[in-house]
Order: C-alpha cells, then sequence, then structure tokens
C-alpha cells in the first residue's frame, strides 16, 4: 500500500491547477475575440444590406466606419472617411450630416429633435395613445463639418452646429454654433481657442483638402506631415501637389 503525503500532494497540484486556468482564460479570451470578429462581420454585412434597403435613412461614402455598437434612428449622412469609433446613439427626426475625415470617440448621442413643452403633456407615447399627431420641436438639422474631432461623451442637441476643422472636448454638450479649426469644451461647449491664426484658417477653408480625391491626399504627404501653427501662409500653396 503507497502512503500520500498529502502536503506534497497539495504543492504538486498548485502549478498544474495554474496552468490549467491559464489555459482556460487563453481559450476564454480567444472564443470572445473570435464572436467579436463574428459579430462584427454580421453587422457590415447587416449594414451593407441596410444601406440598399432603406437607404432613406443611412447614407455613408467610401470608406467609412461607425462601430458596431451604434444605435441610428435619425436620419445620417456620413461623408468619406469618417470613423465613428465608439457606440453611439444618433436620434430624432431631423436630418444628421456629417462631413469627410471625421473623427469621433466613444458615447456619441445626437439628438436632432426635442419634446414640445408647450402642451398639457410632454410625452410621446400618451399622445399616441391618444390618437394625437404629435411633432418633434425641431431647430433644423444638425451639422458637423469636415475633420472635425469630438471627444468621448460628447453630446450634440438640436440645431448645433459644428464648423470645419473644430475639436470637441470629451465629456461636453454642443448647443450652438462652434467656428471653424476652434477648440470648444464645456456645458454647454464654448470656444476657448483657435487652433490655427487666421490666415492660416481661412487658407484651409479656401484649400478644403478633405473634398481632394484620395490619390490626391496621398501624393501631399509632406503637406500633411507639417505643424501649421507657426507656419508662413504663403508657404502652404508651395507644399501643395496637384
Amino acid at each position: 500500500m503507497i502512503k500520500m503525503d498529502n502536503g506534497s500532494s497539495q504543492h504538486k497540484l498548485v502549478p498544474f491547477l495554474s496552468w490549467i486556468h491559464f489555459g482556460l482564460f487563453f481559450v476564454k479570451h480567444r472564443a470572445i475575440h473570435l464572436f467579436e470578429r463574428i459579430r462584427f462581420n454580421m453587422f457590415v454585412a447587416k449594414t451593407s444590406l441596410k444601406l440598399r434597403s432603406t437607404s432613406k435613412k443611412l447614407h455613408v461614402g467610401k470608406d467609412v466606419f461607425i462601430h458596431d455598437g451604434s444605435d441610428i434612428s435619425a436620419t445620417l449622412y456620413v461623408g468619406d472617411g469618417t470613423r465613428i469609433n465608439g457606440p453611439a446613439k444618433i436620434k430624432g427626426h431631423e436630418t444628421v450630416r456629417i462631413g469627410n475625415y471625421c473623427a469621433i470617440g466613444d458615447n456619441l448621442r445626437i439628438i436632432s429633435t426635442n419634446h414640445k413643452m408647450n402642451y398639457a403633456d410632454v410625452q410621446t407615447g400618451l399622445q399616441e395613445m391618444l390618437g394625437i399627431k404629435w411633432a418633434d420641436k425641431s431647430k433644423g438639422p444638425i451639422e458637423i463639418g469636415n475633420n472635425v474631432w469630438i471627444g468621448d461623451s460628447v453630446t450634440i442637441l438640436p440645431g448645433a452646429k459644428i464648423s470645419d476643422g473644430a475639436v470637441i472636448g470629451a465629456c461636453s454638450v454642443v448647443t450652438k454654433t462652434i467656428p471653424p479649426f476652434s477648440v470648444a469644451v464645456g456645458i454647454p461647449a464654448k470656444p476657448i481657442k483657435k487652433r490655427f491664426s487666421e490666415e492660416v484658417i481661412k487658407k484651409l477653408l479656401e484649400i478644403r483638402w478633405w473634398d481632394w480625391p484620395l490619390n490626391k491626399i496621398k501624393r501631399n504627404k509632406e503637406f500633411f506631415e507639417i505643424e501649421l501653427n507657426n507656419i508662413n501662409v504663403n508657404k502652404i500653396d508651395g507644399l501643395i501637389k496637384n
């Protein structure tokens, strides 16, 4: 009869159990990764089908990325090269337009219309139950310009306009017009500075590089490598290759 040393056996089991734990963790991690890829690919296929069948609701340009956790019920136009990098919720009954080459962070919220407050009831559900035709309060379409950077957890409210080249700080609430190439932060978002001099801003709005064909953008790598904070505006034309 062989006697077992319980202390020694338990000591030997620890590394063995650790390897099992590591193996299970690795398999779980790979399975989650595979599931996310399958879910993403299904979303892409579903979105492509949706674009063909409900083009009145969602219109996207070339090389657009919209995070698969997004919930879009408003009519939305998205320009070429724009990336919505985290789940976004875009709702309401007004049109939302986003320009070319925008960089949009996580948890974007766009509310394109509001409830009307000049009735006894402010709830859409009750109005519908009573058979009353309900119309949201609109301030016109929401417009986000070209090459706009929007930080994480930004909310954009009805009637807001973010002009070309503007930057919106994280957690800001945009309620009005943000001028071109301004940095805006806060609740409500207010411009705190300009990205460039007025001369450089005027030149960038004139050349509108975001409307160039992709092959022209690629030819002008040098232009995109130059910091424009202190550049002589006259040198910009010399950098651009047609």
